[in-house]
């Protein structure tokens, strides 16, 4: 019976090392499968998804080309420890796209270094302000000569940036010289003044470009310090003698200057005064709008009250954009061959349509064909009749170079110049126009701020 007993406990006591072993060799398999499948390259679904999962969020766009604004150096990491753990075409796959991504973060990482808070849309319009404290040493660190091994449209951007950096701040270090040498020019002679308003003009177009940078800000308050004694010291100069065109129309480039000098005896820009028949039309005057926006010219549009009346909404974004508004009448016709009722109807019928639909009282009129003579001149005295002396013919061409060529060819110091805003030719010329006469350093001004007083 003894033994029986002792027979049994040895077998239950075998049975127990049998299962503590098979859990001990169950659980040696469990840990190896975990260190198998966390440390040993192979492909899996999961693997795969999870890789892929991982460099997508690198990215904002799924051709894996502008880096998440919000990535950091972590993120790359957990990138890279998925990919490490693929094998084959997918690994090398993914490697390419991450390495990629590496180098784009290491030079977006030292670009943005240079600034103050920047981001990609910053860099790209090249409004990004350096850091106060930025040094040369500093911007010299940006590798000039990096390879990609491809080229996308974020490659292209931050090589632009870099070249946009090194040139913005050699630039700055320029326009510190170019100070010391317009500092010689505080004593000067009448034969040094078109060589100081040259030298100012290369000056003010590189301040322009770095304006943003905080670096130049000393730099633009001596410049504009620099500028006023120069032109007091003008002003008296041409008290003595006339300056002529030659010598100082250029330093009208420089906004500071022509703000300063407008008005004054020292302002000896030609003159020119835009002016529109026929309108509001629809499509051609909105163009017109914004060819004279984008050069910050005002004119004068003479509006026909039916065309008002057929287009409000057009006449009265001419006169929120601050034009001179003008009666042309109601229906357009010949003032010459209508009775002195007749006329007075078609101007005052017109008065009330523009007051009504844009709030204003129109000032000026012009009379339809410039036809009416001094009868109609002395019919409406409270309005002041303008003119013109530069047609622009435009009524007779299909498009603007003919007619553009046709008002340069007419090029003169007081200009009142007769378009319509009626022709889409009139519009295209007007595109050509202003920014040639904008270069030329005309001032824009109403018609009368001229010197032409003809009234029919």
């Amino acid at each position: 019976m003894m033994q029986d007993l002792n027979r049994q406990a040895s077998s239950n006591k075998l049975k127990r090392l049998i299962r503590r072993e098979h859990f001990v060799l169950t659980l040696l398999t469990l840990v190896c499968l975990v260190l198998l499948f966390h440390f040993v390259p192979f492909n899996t679904s999961y693997r795969l998804n999870h890789a892929e999962a991982l460099i997508a969020q690198l990215y904002q766009d799924k051709d894996f080309v502008f880096l998440n604004e919000k990535l950091d150096s972590g993120d790359l990491k957990r990138a890279q420890g998925a990919v490490k753990r693929l094998v084959g075409e997918p690994r090398y796959q993914w490697q390419r796209i991450l390495d990629q991504g590496k180098a784009k973060f290491k030079i977006q990482a030292d670009l943005f270094s240079l600034y103050q808070k920047p981001n990609l849309t910053q860099l790209r319009e090249g409004q990004a302000k350096f850091k106060a404290d930025l040094s040369s040493e500093q911007v010299a660190l940006l590798d000039q000569d990096f390879a990609w091994s491809n080229s996308d449209a974020m490659t292209e951007l931050l090589d632009q940036a870099k070249r946009q950096a090194q040139a913005d701040w050699q630039t700055i270090i320029g326009l510190n010289q170019a100070l010391a040498k317009l500092e010689k020019y505080r004593d000067f002679d009448r034969s040094q003044v078109k060589e100081i308003v040259q030298t100012a003009v290369n000056f003010n177009l590189s301040l322009k470009k770095v304006a943003h940078h905080p670096q130049v800000d000393q730099d633009q308050t001596e410049f504009y310090q620099f500028l006023d004694q120069f032109i007091d010291k003008l002003a008296k100069e041409h008290q003595r003698k006339v300056f002529t065109k030659d010598e100082i129309l250029d330093i009208f480039d420089i906004d500071y200057a022509a703000q300063k000098m407008n008005d004054t005896d020292l302002d000896i820009r030609p003159k020119i005064a835009l002016t529109f028949d026929d309108g509001p039309a629809l499509d051609t005057t909105d163009q017109a709008l914004a060819i004279l926006d984008k050069y910050h010219v005002k004119a004068t549009f003479f509006m026909v009250g039916r065309s008002v009346e057929l287009y409000p909404d057009i006449a009265q974004r001419v006169a929120k954009a601050g034009h001179e508004i003008g009666n042309h009448s109601y229906d357009h016709p010949d003032f010459a061959k209508i009775s002195d009722q007749a006329v007075l109807d078609q101007i005052n019928k017109t008065q009330a349509i523009i007051q009504k639909v844009t709030g204003v009282t129109p000032r000026y009129y012009r009379m339809p064909y410039g036809s009416g003579g001094k009868r109609v001149y002395q019919l409406i005295p409270d309005l002041t009749s303008i003119t013109w002396n530069t047609d622009t013919m435009d009524w007779k061409f299909a498009e603007g170079q003919p007619i553009y060529d046709q008002i340069m060819s007419q090029l003169s110091d007081d200009m009142l110049v007769l378009f319509h805003d009626s022709h889409q030719a009139s519009i295209d010329a007007l595109g050509m126009f202003v920014p040639a006469l904008v270069e030329r350093h005309y001032k824009f001004v109403d018609p009368t701020e001229l010197e032409f007083d003809f009234c029919y």
